[in-house]
């Protein structure tokens, strides 16, 4: 993913099979991303198409994952 601030559009899906894999409640992720939960579920019930991309890398960085993982291709 390229640096700099933007946005990105979040691949609901993905982002919510990695929290289920990894055995994470939704709250504790928001929480350790420094997101309000809320946020997360809008995330997941597609209220929020693009989200800040130094948001999804906090919570890529949560899920020990990469942040190119959690972003759908165009």
């Amino acid at each position: 993913m390229e640096e700099g601030v933007g946005f990105v559009l979040p691949n609901r899906v993905r982002i919510a099979a990695i929290i289920r894999e990894r055995g994470f409640k939704n709250y504790w992720v928001a929480e350790q991303a420094g997101l309000h939960k809320t946020t997360l579920y809008r995330w997941f019930s597609g209220q929020t198409s693009f989200v800040k991309r130094q948001s999804l890398e906090r919570l890529a960085a949560v899920l020990l994952t990469e942040p190119g993982e959690l972003v759908s291709n165009p």
